[in-house]
């Protein structure tokens, strides 16, 4: 995961205690002085306090800070804002530094500044706000059309911080160059560009133990624990500290007493928690934040852990038990966590002790969001219609007049106007960022690209043809007409590792739905989402229909064009029988083969049959005049057949036609006398090859061979195409015979 190496916003001034350029001069906007509100002057020297990380010193700094903000004349809504941001800073200073802290306050403009300076280096990172998905028909917890989402809630640990942030023009931290750190807060004054860069924090380095990767881990689920742990560390903290403050520690009564106790024993099972865990904490905070910034919701997490941590939950276990019963008896305001966080305590401290044993990482099954009843409600009623009326106008961008190209392919679909337009307003429906459709092949082996919008040029160009069989996600959909869909881009990688190695989007989440047929799938629709995502049933289902519409415009499309031709091949084959029936002699053998190439084949060639079953080359044709050539060549090398067991043979023996819709090699190598036979079968490049006997009568007087290059089969309307002009090919020469 990238991430940005941050500078502190500005470096400390040894001689005046704060950050150079800084001032704690009071001016006007002219420089002269003026009351409270309308300008101040005078110089006055910042308050410098150095304190215990004691509770009692926030009321001590909060209590100084008034009397100073008197003596400089600031606004009395400001003075309070300022205490509480100052109450803040240094509660964190109090609770997670516990070092002493040197705390100044100092008039800045025309607002106050207040640091908070402490000991520990630890960054402080702001509260975590888990994403919205970008609005659509997709989202279904999170769209209008359900309800409103509740926003996120700081809780107790960064709660502070956004407080601060809320309150304070501009706020951040930086460290100290001899150790330690400084936290800052302005108040009253305009944010500076430094101010949103200092929200952020460096990277630390972290020493390796054992890695382990957690895979599409929904960011919902490690707020919620992580906030319920930060709440009742910090509960555990103030409440011991409150019990520290007290002179000898007695006062109240028996339940205080035992209340004080309970504080006593759970503290060091929080304090051990937090600090073994802490390798594993940092980190994924800040691929927390990362995440949050980028809009996902889920993340692919890489971790550090050692062989001890299954102990250290076994700890964490205690806690929470005694924790829990605490609460219950009115020792503790934090509660139990929900069950769906102590579901994914249990699959995370099993998926840690699972891969420091030794094994591979697995997906997080736990959904993006909580899993509601999507049955019922006007909600649903909302959702459902809209919906439906997204379905309406994609049918309607898909019923427009369609141009119509050569052929029924991914290459003529590709040019398709409305497929375009249709997948253009799929992305809108469903808030993803490009589209997609596969389409299986002709030859039912091959997967082509077919319309796309949002994908690179590049990417187009190195998948646009591939394997039925490669282990691809639209392969895999087409052979088995199940959808794929990949939350996070971990899921797909490790599913797919060629994506790493080749061209591809880096979308993070990807959906993959068939597009099917009463024949079964041809095709896919796929598509790519910018943020890391889940598909929920529901989802799941209207991507589907979306899919079920492409699919149907598709083989609209197709069946078009099958008519088209078939009325283009109809009338070219009566053409040709007009001709037969006027041939004579030898020009029979050529009207024949070339109405054929006209009607049926990409190439045809003739042989005659003689009195004892021999065959002899007759002629040859092709659309392609090299490969025409490259077939006349290889014909007139075998001249001559004698009776066999060949093709060839057997269709003149039996008078029946003989099909191959695909000739592999070997057939190709079985079919060559010698190296140039092989050269110039693999010139002429037979992808499927029939044969169909010429009648005279009762008799075979010769054999039709026609073929197509790879990748194009031969149709039944291809052979009866053949049969009907072989028949009248054989009736001009039966009655040519009887006029000889």
């Amino acid at each position: 995961m990238n991430r940005e190496g941050l500078s502190p916003s500005r470096g400390p001034d040894r001689s005046s205690g704060l950050p150079g350029g800084w001032s704690a001069d009071w001016a006007g906007p002219d420089g002269a002085g003026g009351a409270a509100g309308g300008g101040r002057t005078g110089h006055f020297e910042p308050v410098v306090l150095s304190l215990p990380p004691d509770l009692r010193s926030v009321g001590q700094a909060r209590s100084r800070l008034a009397a100073a903000a008197a003596e400089w004349g600031c606004p009395e809504h400001l003075v309070d804002d300022a205490r509480v941001v100052l109450s803040e800073l240094m509660s964190n200073g109090v609770l997670h530094a516990r070092t002493d802290l040197q705390v100044v306050m100092s008039a800045h403009g025309a607002g106050i500044r207040l640091e908070v300076r402490d000991a520990s280096q630890t960054a402080p990172l702001p509260p975590l706000d888990v994403p919205r998905a970008t609005a659509s028909l997709m989202d279904e917890p999170h769209q209008a059309y359900l309800r409103d989402e509740e926003r996120t809630l700081p809780t107790a640990t960064g709660r502070g911080l956004a407080v601060v942030g809320a309150l304070a023009s501009s706020w951040g931290w930086y460290p100290e160059p001899g150790g330690g750190k400084v936290v800052w807060a302005e108040l009253g004054t305009e944010p500076g560009a430094e101010g949103a860069a200092a929200h952020r924090s460096p990277d630390r380095v972290v020493y390796p133990v054992r890695p382990v990767r957690l895979v599409a881990a929904p960011l919902r689920l490690i707020k919620a624990s992580e906030d319920h742990f930060d709440d009742l560390a910090r509960e555990l903290q103030m409440a011991n500290l409150a019990a520290m403050a007290g002179a000898d520690g007695a006062g109240g009564g028996p339940a205080a007493r035992e209340g004080r106790l309970v504080v006593s024993e759970l503290s060091p099972l929080a304090e051990y928690v937090k600090s073994r865990m802490a390798r594993m904490r940092e980190p994924l905070r800040r691929a927390m934040w990362e995440a949050a910034r980028r809009g996902d919701r889920l993340v692919d997490l890489n971790l550090l852990a050692d062989a001890g941590i299954p102990a250290v939950f076994e700890v964490f276990g205690t806690l929470l038990q005694k924790s829990e019963e605490a609460a219950e008896r009115g020792f503790l305001l934090t509660g139990p966590p929900g069950p769906e966080v102590v579901a994914w305590r249990r699959w995370l401290r099993q998926e840690l002790e699972d891969q420091i044993a030794g094994k591979p990482p697995r997906a997080c099954p736990f959904p993006v969001t909580p899993v509601r009843d999507e049955q019922g409600g006007p909600g649903r009623e909302r959702l459902d219609a809209a919906r439906r009326e997204a379905l309406f106008q994609l049918i309607a961008v898909l019923g427009q007049e369609a141009r119509a190209d050569d052929g029924p392919g991914a290459a003529a679909l590709e040019g398709d106007s409305s497929l375009h337009e249709a997948l253009s307003r799929t992305i809108g429906y469903v808030g993803a960022r490009r589209a997609l459709l596969s389409l299986l092949g002709d030859d039912n082996e091959t997967v082509a690209v077919g319309a796309h919008v949002g994908f690179a040029p590049d990417v187009v160009t190195y998948w646009r043809s591939t394997s039925l069989s490669a282990d691809l996600p639209s392969s895999e959909t087409i052979r088995t007409g199940r959808p794929l869909f990949f939350r996070t881009m971990a899921e797909l990688d490790r599913r797919y590792p060629i994506f790493l190695s080749t061209p591809a989007e880096s979308d993070p989440s990807i959906a993959c739905v068939p597009l099917r047929s009463d024949g079964g799938p041809f095709g896919c629709l796929v598509l790519g989402f910018a943020q890391a995502r889940d598909f929920s049933p529901g989802e799941a289902s209207f991507l589907e229909q979306i899919a079920d519409e492409f699919a149907r415009h598709i083989l609209d499309r197709r069946s078009h064009l099958a008519r088209r031709l078939s009325a283009e091949r109809d009338k070219a084959v009566a053409g040709a029988v007009a001709a037969l029936a006027v041939a004579q002699g030898d020009q029979i053998w050529g009207e024949l083969v070339g109405s054929v190439v006209a009607c049926a084949a990409d190439g045809a060639s003739v042989h005659s049959v003689g009195e004892n079953g021999t065959l002899s080359f007759v002629l040859a044709r092709h659309r392609d005049p090299e490969r025409a050539a490259a077939a006349v060549e290889l014909l007139q090398r075998q001249a001559r057949i004698e009776a066999g067991t060949d093709m060839l043979s057997e269709c003149a023996r039996t008078g029946e036609p003989a099909i191959l819709q695909r000739l592999s090699e070997e057939a190709i190598a079985a079919g060559g006398r010698d190296d140039k036979d092989l050269v110039l079968l693999r010139k002429v490049g037979l992808g499927s090859l029939a044969m169909v006997p010429v009648r005279a009568g009762a008799k075979v007087v010769g054999v039709l061979s026609f073929a197509n290059s790879v990748g194009r089969f031969i149709s039944d309307e291809d052979l009866a195409a053949a049969r009907r002009l072989t028949d009248e090919a054989g009736k001009a020469l039966a009655r040519t015979d009887r006029g000889t």
